[in-house]
Protein backbone atom coordinates (compact mmCIF):
# COMPACT_ATOMS: atom_id res chain seq x y z
CA UNK A 1 0.00 0.00 0.00
CA UNK A 2 2.31 2.51 0.60
CA UNK A 3 4.48 1.83 -2.42
CA UNK A 4 1.12 2.64 -4.37
CA UNK A 5 0.86 5.91 -2.46
CA UNK A 6 4.39 6.70 -2.87
CA UNK A 7 4.01 6.38 -6.85
CA UNK A 8 0.51 8.40 -6.54
CA UNK A 9 2.64 10.94 -4.82
CA UNK A 10 5.47 11.14 -7.44
CA UNK A 11 2.93 11.08 -10.19
CA UNK A 12 1.47 14.37 -8.66
CA UNK A 13 4.28 15.81 -7.79
CA UNK A 14 6.22 14.98 -11.30
CA UNK A 15 2.98 16.37 -13.02
CA UNK A 16 3.34 19.76 -11.33
CA UNK A 17 6.86 19.87 -12.50
CA UNK A 18 7.89 20.54 -16.11
CA UNK A 19 11.74 19.99 -15.51
CA UNK A 20 13.26 16.94 -17.09
CA UNK A 21 15.95 15.73 -15.03
CA UNK A 22 19.15 16.93 -17.21
CA UNK A 23 17.63 20.37 -16.07
CA UNK A 24 17.69 19.34 -12.29
CA UNK A 25 21.18 19.03 -12.06
CA UNK A 26 23.08 21.43 -12.28
CA UNK A 27 21.06 23.18 -9.15
CA UNK A 28 21.46 20.46 -6.68
CA UNK A 29 24.99 20.99 -5.65
CA UNK A 30 25.17 23.68 -2.55
CA UNK A 31 24.40 24.62 0.33
CA UNK A 32 20.11 23.59 1.23
CA UNK A 33 18.24 24.96 4.52
CA UNK A 34 15.14 22.82 4.78
CA UNK A 35 11.74 25.03 4.89
CA UNK A 36 9.28 22.38 5.77
CA UNK A 37 8.11 18.78 5.59
CA UNK A 38 4.48 17.81 3.95
CA UNK A 39 2.46 14.61 4.14
CA UNK A 40 -0.71 14.12 2.28
CA UNK A 41 -0.95 17.58 0.85
CA UNK A 42 -0.20 19.24 4.87
CA UNK A 43 2.66 20.62 6.19
CA UNK A 44 3.47 18.67 8.94
CA UNK A 45 7.01 20.49 9.98
CA UNK A 46 8.13 23.97 9.42
CA UNK A 47 11.46 25.41 9.85
CA UNK A 48 11.91 28.86 10.58
CA UNK A 49 15.90 29.04 11.89
CA UNK A 50 18.17 26.06 10.90
CA UNK A 51 20.97 25.29 12.85
CA UNK A 52 21.99 22.51 10.50
CA UNK A 53 21.92 23.06 6.94
CA UNK A 54 22.56 20.25 4.21
CA UNK A 55 25.58 20.31 1.63
CA UNK A 56 25.37 18.75 -1.82
CA UNK A 57 28.52 17.78 -3.35
CA UNK A 58 27.68 16.35 -7.03
CA UNK A 59 30.56 14.92 -9.28
CA UNK A 60 30.77 14.48 -13.19
CA UNK A 61 29.85 10.79 -13.02
CA UNK A 62 26.76 11.20 -10.84
CA UNK A 63 28.05 10.22 -8.14
CA UNK A 64 28.40 13.00 -4.93
CA UNK A 65 27.70 13.14 -1.25
CA UNK A 66 25.24 14.67 0.91
CA UNK A 67 26.73 16.32 4.82
CA UNK A 68 25.23 18.14 7.38
CA UNK A 69 27.14 21.76 7.99
CA UNK A 70 26.43 24.31 10.70
CA UNK A 71 27.20 27.59 9.40
CA UNK A 72 27.99 30.65 12.98
CA UNK A 73 27.46 34.18 12.85
CA UNK A 74 31.38 34.83 11.49
CA UNK A 75 29.95 33.28 8.12
CA UNK A 76 32.56 30.37 8.60
CA UNK A 77 31.21 26.91 7.84
CA UNK A 78 31.46 23.33 10.24
CA UNK A 79 31.29 20.30 8.31
CA UNK A 80 29.97 17.27 10.51
CA UNK A 81 32.35 13.86 10.41
CA UNK A 82 29.48 11.88 8.42
CA UNK A 83 28.72 12.72 5.13
CA UNK A 84 26.14 10.60 3.10
CA UNK A 85 27.73 9.34 -0.08
CA UNK A 86 24.98 8.93 -3.27
CA UNK A 87 24.46 8.13 -7.14
CA UNK A 88 21.76 9.87 -9.09
CA UNK A 89 20.00 8.13 -11.85
CA UNK A 90 17.26 8.38 -13.78
CA UNK A 91 14.34 6.69 -13.90
CA UNK A 92 11.23 6.58 -16.18
CA UNK A 93 11.97 10.30 -16.29
CA UNK A 94 12.45 10.98 -12.63
CA UNK A 95 15.72 11.51 -10.65
CA UNK A 96 16.50 9.37 -8.11
CA UNK A 97 19.05 9.62 -5.60
CA UNK A 98 20.42 6.01 -4.57
CA UNK A 99 21.64 6.24 -1.11
CA UNK A 100 23.95 3.04 0.49
CA UNK A 101 24.54 4.44 4.71
CA UNK A 102 26.39 1.67 6.13
CA UNK A 103 24.81 -1.15 4.43
CA UNK A 104 21.14 0.23 4.41
CA UNK A 105 19.89 1.17 0.52
CA UNK A 106 16.90 3.54 -0.27
CA UNK A 107 16.28 6.31 -2.50
CA UNK A 108 14.91 9.67 -3.08
CA UNK A 109 13.31 11.05 -5.70
CA UNK A 110 14.27 14.91 -6.92
CA UNK A 111 10.82 16.67 -8.28
CA UNK A 112 12.37 20.01 -8.64
CA UNK A 113 15.47 21.67 -8.38
CA UNK A 114 16.12 25.38 -9.32
CA UNK A 115 17.81 28.57 -7.56
CA UNK A 116 14.89 29.26 -5.38
CA UNK A 117 13.89 25.56 -4.12
CA UNK A 118 14.65 22.08 -3.68
CA UNK A 119 12.09 19.33 -3.31
CA UNK A 120 12.42 16.25 -2.75
CA UNK A 121 9.88 12.85 -2.15
CA UNK A 122 11.44 10.43 0.33
CA UNK A 123 11.02 6.77 0.35
CA UNK A 124 8.26 7.27 2.71
CA UNK A 125 6.15 9.31 0.73
CA UNK A 126 7.21 12.89 3.01
CA UNK A 127 8.05 15.94 0.89
CA UNK A 128 11.02 17.66 1.90
CA UNK A 129 11.37 21.28 0.63
CA UNK A 130 14.74 23.10 0.70
CA UNK A 131 15.50 26.68 -0.24
CA UNK A 132 19.30 27.83 -0.64
CA UNK A 133 21.06 28.89 2.09
CA UNK A 134 21.83 32.24 3.09
CA UNK A 135 24.35 33.23 5.07
CA UNK A 136 23.92 35.29 8.07
CA UNK A 137 25.86 38.06 8.62
CA UNK A 138 26.01 40.29 11.70
CA UNK A 139 26.49 44.61 11.10
CA UNK A 140 28.32 46.95 13.77
CA UNK A 141 26.05 49.14 11.71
Amino acid sequence: MKKVILGFIIIIVSCNSSSSPEELLPHIQGYWEISNVKQNDQIISEYNINTLIDYWQLNDDLSGFRKKVQPNLEGKITATQHSLPFTLTTINEELTVNYNDNGRTYKEVIVTANDKELVIIGDQGLIFTYKPYKRITMSNE
